[in-house]
């Protein structure tokens, strides 16, 4: 788990992110996403929110 600054528009501020590629969040979570194109690279990204008492939360988020 890493923390990250979300964009200004996102009304977070830092939230801790895993960016581990065999995380059970993110494997086959690119199946997952509703209307999602074939050729997009989407995926999810398992999430906390540190303001709000570390709620978890897949974030949606390109992935190489």
């Amino acid at each position: 788990m890493e923390a990250w600054l979300a964009p200004p528009d996102s009304g977070w501020g830092v939230i801790v992110v895993c960016f581990n590629n065999e995380c059970s969040h993110y494997v086959g979570s690119d199946k997952d996403i509703v209307n999602k194109r074939d050729a997009s690279r989407m995926g999810c990204r398992y999430a906390e929110n540190p303001d709000n008492n570390y709620t978890p939360f897949n974030l949606v988020a390109v992935c190489f």
